[in-house]
């Protein structure tokens, strides 16, 4: 199964995922907006969609758009806030890590342990999905 790019960004308002499979139902709609390189894209559709992580973690996007068209996957850091979950970058000597994590009030929980590459990304791959997202 191939793969699947998917990054993080604290700017998109909208999580933006390229097939259906991440969908439990797709409202079907042809709305044009225009991507963060000047593009015009059109969405295929919109709704709730899943997607769980490496280590268990699941993230439930209400708003999602399908954008078959997209590069990769594109997820919005407030859906993972709404999921009441934070992101923290670790620094362990030279290796860099992104933390997703869960604070129930008393204690704080790592739930995923994302390793950095050289190029500052951090990849995270889906049991359920075998998505690899680049945060």
């Amino acid at each position: 199964m191939e793969e699947e790019i998917c990054s993080v960004d604290g700017c998109t308002t909208n999580t933006i995922l390229k097939e259906i499979k991440y969908f439990q139902i797709l409202t079907k709609s042809k709305e044009n907006f225009t991507t963060s390189a000047g593009r015009d894209a059109v969405v295929m559709g919109s709704n709730r969609a899943t997607l769980i992580l490496s280590m268990g973690t699941q993230l439930v996007i209400e708003d999602a758009l399908m954008y078959p068209g997209s590069p990769h996957t594109l997820m919005s850091n407030e859906d993972i806030h709404r999921n009441g979950f934070h992101i923290e970058i670790y620094n362990d000597n030279k290796d860099e890590y992104l933390f997703i994590t869960k604070n129930d009030g008393y204690n704080k929980q790592v739930l995923e342990k994302i390793p950095s590459f050289s190029s500052s990304l951090y990849y995270i791959t889906s049991h359920q999905t075998r998505t690899t997202c680049c945060i």
